[in-house]
């Protein structure tokens, strides 16, 4: 399968405008377009909302009569999981409603803010097998927006891997599909604010066969999916025109190489763990337009409240973290013949307060460990050049420990302590020849 256009239609049907109306551009696509297969998400009001919307029901009807003659369109009802947090039973209601109010026209569910850290599978599982199997669904899309864990990929049918306005490089994708053992239809890129339509890319990016489903427009934040893509029919052009089933070969995989040269270009010679302590550091407190709520309300003043680094304990310090590489781990399956090498590099993160008195400073420990979960949680492909994605083997969740903490000439302490544990995905660069 070529690429298949993705479309998130949070926009108002105002049909009774007469045509053309706001919906008129993705109805014409649909229409000149039947050998390209359009997904259409709907949100009217972060989810189905609780009654039925008559104007909806005009505007889903034109959509279903647009595909007709072809049937080259899947509509998905948005509903929102909290990322994983949200209860199962009010996730239910808002699936029900979507089939309930606009079935037969509704093809199945798109689940927003996914978790991406382990935990949470059988939480999605359930609600695809209550999707398909007792509201009678056939489809399930999810966003973590980032790229996610293996254990999440057949929780449901397609995963939007991506969300923001940086596109992806082709060897971050080829990492974050887990490429070639899943099909390309696993996968959705969602791209905004690109001010021209880079068919280069796009081009590559079906070629590749990471990807089978892509939103890409010049619409920006604070909302880019409040209008359509200035270019859409030329988006919508070069999609119907790329080649069927244009898939490029697996790149043979080999057991050993010589490495001659290192790459410097494009890659980072700085330590995993000071990038990360860097990013930690400038993204505390700090909210951004993705994921603009804060879990927390940890300490805000670094400079006398909060100390990162580098050793096991700064006894100055009322809280302290500790950003530190464990290892560094080479996957021996993905030593391409280009010399690239995907490399995982844990992180331990140590939290640490003083404890003065039995509870003292425990809320704030436990804030400070919320907040380093909402700031890997929310990470984005490349927010720290060349890392393409950061999981969470260990969230801290287990009970803080207490630890007595010794320097020389001084009294022993008693400190609070918690540790998460961080893996960095990336690719490194190397100028290779093959065993003779």
């Amino acid at each position: 399968m070529t690429l298949s256009c993705y479309v998130p239609l949070y926009i108002y049907p105002n049909w009774w405008v007469g045509s053309p109306y706001q919906w008129t551009p993705i109805l014409n696509a649909i229409a000149n377009n039947p050998t390209l297969q359009f997904v259409i998400v709907l949100n009217i009001n972060s989810g189905p909302d609780t009654t039925l919307n008559t104007d909806y029901v005009h505007g889903i009807t034109d959509l279903r009569n647009a595909a007709l003659a072809a049937d080259n369109l899947t509509i998905l009802g948005y509903v929102f999981t909290s990322y994983g947090t949200r209860l199962i039973a009010d996730v239910k209601t808002d699936i029900d409603r979507w089939k309930n109010f606009y079935s037969p026209n509704i093809d199945g569910i798109h689940l927003d803010e996914m978790a991406n850290i382990t935990g949470k599978e059988s939480y999605y599982t359930e609600i695809t097998d209550y999707v398909k199997t007792t509201v009678g669904l056939s489809a399930v899309w999810a966003n973590p927006g980032n790229p996610t864990i293996s254990s999440y990929i057949n929780t449901v049918d397609t995963l939007i891997i991506f969300e923001g306005a940086t596109a992806p490089t082709l060897s971050t994708l080829a990492a974050s599909t887990f490429y070639p053992n899943y099909p390309k239809s696993k996968f959705a890129l969602n791209i905004f604010g690109q001010a021209t339509l880079d068919t280069q890319y796009i081009q590559n990016l079906d070629a590749a066969a990471y990807i089978g489903h892509i939103h890409y427009t010049d619409d920006t934040l604070p909302n880019p999916y409040d209008v359509f893509a200035t270019y859409l029919n030329n988006l919508v052009s070069l999609l119907v025109s790329l080649p069927p089933d244009t898939i490029l070969p697996p790149p043979e995989p080999v057991k050993s190489w010589y490495v001659v040269n290192h790459f410097p270009a494009g890659d980072f010679t700085e330590p995993v763990e000071d990038m990360l302590r860097t990013y930690l550091k400038n993204n505390w407190g700090v909210t951004g337009p993705i994921s603009p709520l804060k879990s927390t309300n940890p300490p805000q003043d670094l400079k006398n409240k909060i100390k990162f680094s580098d050793v096991e304990y700064d006894y100055l310090s009322t809280y302290y973290i500790r950003v530190k590489e464990a290892d560094t781990a080479i996957d021996n399956e993905m030593i391409l013949n280009s010399g690239c090498f995907l490399m995982k590099t844990a992180v331990n993160i140590d939290l640490t307060a003083r404890r003065l008195t039995y509870g003292e400073h425990f809320k704030e420990m436990n804030n400070m460990r919320l907040e380093v979960i909402r700031i890997l949680g929310n990470y984005r492909p490349d927010s720290i050049s060349g890392i393409h994605s950061i999981e969470m083997e260990t969230p801290g969740e287990r009970d803080i420990e207490t630890r007595n903490f010794e320097s020389a000439g001084k009294l022993p302490k008693t400190i609070w302590y918690l540790r998460i544990k961080a893996i960095c995905h990336y690719i490194k660069a190397y100028e290779c020849v093959p065993p003779p």
